[in-house]
C-alpha cells in the first residue's frame, strides 16, 4: 500500500431474508481503522418496486465486537420507528441522530444510504483536525422493511410480505488504517502500520524501543511529536520514560536509562559510582572512564571523592587531590604545625609529607632542636674534643662517652697501660 488510505469493502450484490423485517450485516476488519471517508450502502427493499429500507441503523465497534456504539438511525418516520432518538443535526463526534433523508419512497430502485462518517474536530491542546472514528467492526441493522401497504389488502398469499426483502447490491467502505499520524502506510490485508518517528505497534501506539526521552503522542506537523532517543551515554540499551524527570527538566529529558553498566549511574549513566570519579582523559562514553577515587586513608575524611576531578574531601590543614600532602607551614595531619626551632633551622617550613624541619649541618631532629651525633652544646653545636678516641660526647657538657681501650678522661685524654 502506497498510502494509509484503503477500500475496506466493495461488496457484490446479494438477498437477505425475503419477509424479515430485523436483519443485519456484520463487516469485521480484523485491526483497528480509521474512517475519513465514507460508507455507503446502495439499498433496495422490495421487488418489483425496490425502496430502501423504512428504518435501519448502523453500529460501530472498538473492541473487535465486545460492545458496539450506535452511529447513526435511519428511518422515513424517525418519530414513529425511534421515538427517543433526535432528529439532528449531529454536533460532535458522539451525537447519534436519526436521518429521515434516505428511507422514503424515492428513488423506488438503485437507492442508495450514504453515511458519512469522519467528524473534523480541532482539539483545544494543539489546533489540529482530530479525526475520532475508530472502528474494528461495522454493523448494519435493518429494522423495517419498505411496503407499500398492500400486506394488509391482499390475502392470496399466506404471509403477504414476503415479496418484500433486502437486496444489498453494493456497499463501499472506505478508510485509512488507525496509525496515530505516524504512519504513511499500512500493510495489505492485515492493515499494520509502517510505522514512523520512532514509534512502535500495531498502530504506532507507542514510541520504540530507546526511544523514550520524550513522550508518545499522536503525531503532527511538530516535530516534538516524535519519540526521541534515549541517551545514555553507550552504557546501557534499555531506558524508560518518567513523566516527573520531563517536567522537572521543562520539557528536555524525560528518559531514564535502566541498569547503567561500566560502573556508572544516573538518569543517562552521566555519572560515575561511589568511589569513582570521571577520568578527566577519558570521553564520557568510554567503558573504563571510572577510575578509583584513591583518598588518603589518613588525610581525608572519608573514601567518597567529587564526580569530576576526583578531589576527596581533607582533613584540616592537609590538601591535594587524595589529601596526601599537608598545607604550607603544616606538617603531616597526625603531627602538630612544623614548629622549627629558629636556632637550629634555617627556613620556618618543614617537609609537607614527614614534617622534617630543615637544619643546620650540625643540628638534627624533626625540629631542628638538638645537636648531631659528635656535637654539644646546642644552639652553638660545637664538635666533641674526644682526640678521635670516641665517636660522641654528653650533649649539655660535652665530656666523650666510651673512650677507647687504654684512654679515659673527659676528653679521652689520660693514657694507662695494664701492668700483669
Amino acid at each position: 500500500m502506497s498510502s494509509t488510505r484503503r477500500y475496506l469493502c466493495d461488496c457484490l450484490p446479494c438477498c437477505l431474508s425475503a419477509g424479515v423485517h430485523q436483519v443485519s450485516i456484520q463487516l469485521d476488519l480484523e485491526t483497528v481503522f480509521q474512517f475519513s471517508h465514507l460508507v455507503r450502502a446502495a439499498l433496495m427493499s422490495g421487488s418489483p418496486q425496490s425502496f430502501r429500507p423504512a428504518a435501519m441503523l448502523i453500529e460501530r465497534s472498538k473492541d473487535f465486537g465486545r460492545s458496539w456504539k450506535v452511529f447513526r438511525y435511519f428511518a422515513e418516520d424517525c418519530s414513529l420507528h425511534f421515538p427517543s432518538v433526535s432528529a439532528g443535526p449531529a454536533d460532535s463526534i458522539d451525537d447519534v441522530v436519526c436521518d429521515s433523508r434516505y428511507s422514503g419512497s424515492e428513488p423506488s430502485t438503485d437507492g442508495e444510504v450514504p453515511v458519512h462518517m469522519t467528524v473534523q474536530i480541532h482539539t483545544m491542546k494543539t489546533g489540529r483536525p482530530a479525526y475520532l472514528i475508530t472502528l474494528t467492526n461495522i454493523r448494519l441493522n435493518f429494522t423495517r422493511l419498505f411496503t407499500l401497504g398492500d400486506t394488509l389488502l391482499t390475502r392470496r398469499r399466506r404471509n403477504p410480505q414476503d415479496k418484500y426483502y433486502y437486496s444489498l447490491y453494493n456497499m463501499v467502505v472506505r478508510g485509512s488504517c488507525f496509525c496515530n499520524g505516524h504512519a504513511g502506510r499500512c500493510t495489505p490485508v492485515h492493515g499494520r502500520c509502517v510505522c514512523q518517528h520512532n514509534t512502535a505497534g500495531e498502530n504506532c501506539e507507542r514510541c520504540q524501543d530507546f526511544h523514550h526521552d520524550s513522550p508518545w503522542r499522536p503525531g503532527g506537523e511538530n516535530t516534538a511529536d516524535i519519540c526521541r532517543r534515549c541517551n545514555c551515554h553507550g552504557h546501557s540499551d534499555s531506558c524508560h520514560f518518567d513523566a516527573a524527570r520531563y517536567r522537572a527538566t521543562s520539557g528536555v529529558s524525560g528518559g531514564v536509562c535502566d541498569g547503567c553498566l561500566h560502573d556508572r549511574t544516573g538518569p543517562q549513566c552521566e555519572q560515575c559510582r561511589p568511589f569513582l570519579y570521571q577520568d578527566p582523559q577519558r570521553a564520557k562514553d568510554d567503558p573504563h572512564a571510572c577510575i578509583p577515587c584513591s583518598c588518603n586513608v589518613i588525610g581525608s575524611l572519608g573514601p567518597y571523592c567529587s564526580k569530576v576531578g576526583g578531589l576527596c574531601e581533607c582533613k584540616p590543614n592537609v590538601i591535594g587531590r587524595c589529601c596526601d600532602t599537608c598545607a604550607p607551614l603544616i606538617c603531616f595531619v597526625l603531627l602538630p604545625a612544623c614548629e622549627c626551632d629558629p636556632r637550629g633551622s634555617v627556613s620556618e617550613l618543614c617537609d609537607q609529607v614527614r614534617g622534617q624541619c630543615a637544619c643546620r649541618a650540625e643540628v638534627a631532629g624533626r625540629r631542628c632542636d638538638r645537636c648531631q651525633t659528635g656535637y654539644w652544646g646546642f644552639p652553638q653545636c660545637r664538635a666533641c674534643q674526644c682526640n678521635g678516641l670516641s665517636e660522641d660526647c654528653d650533649a649539655e657538657s660535652g665530656e666523650c662517652r666510651s673512650c677507647r681501650e687504654h684512654s679515659a678522661g673527659p676528653n679521652c685524654d689520660r693514657f694507662y697501660m695494664n701492668i700483669h
